[in-house]
């Protein structure tokens, strides 16, 4: 899997389950399967970088993973970490749903 795919899987999933229900999600690439990881826990509103980033780093120490989390303000941040220093990523704006009648 590459980053692009990745941004694509959350940006389909927030999407479709919103920001609310969003939780940190990460993946770690691999040649033959990729694994994917959810971080189901409570978490603030306001964002939950640094929980994160540390859960994410406590995955995988050395490589590649990929990992979005709530960043408050309702955006989701899309990253790339390679040996747990990030190296690329996107902000997502999520809209609140409307419900048209």
């Amino acid at each position: 899997m590459k980053f692009a795919d990745y941004s694509g899987l959350i940006t389909k999933s927030v999407a479709e389950t919103g920001y609310d229900s969003f939780y940190p999600s990460a993946c770690v690439p691999g040649l033959l399967k990729d694994q994917f990881h959810v971080l189901d826990r409570e978490l603030s509103e306001e964002g939950e970088e640094v929980v994160a980033l540390a859960w994410a780093r406590s995955l995988k120490k050395s490589g590649r993973i990929f990992l979005a989390f709530r960043a408050g303000r309702r955006r989701v941040t899309v990253a790339e970490l390679k040996d747990g220093k990030l190296v690329d990523g996107i902000i997502l704006d999520v809209k609140p749903y409307i419900e048209i009648q």
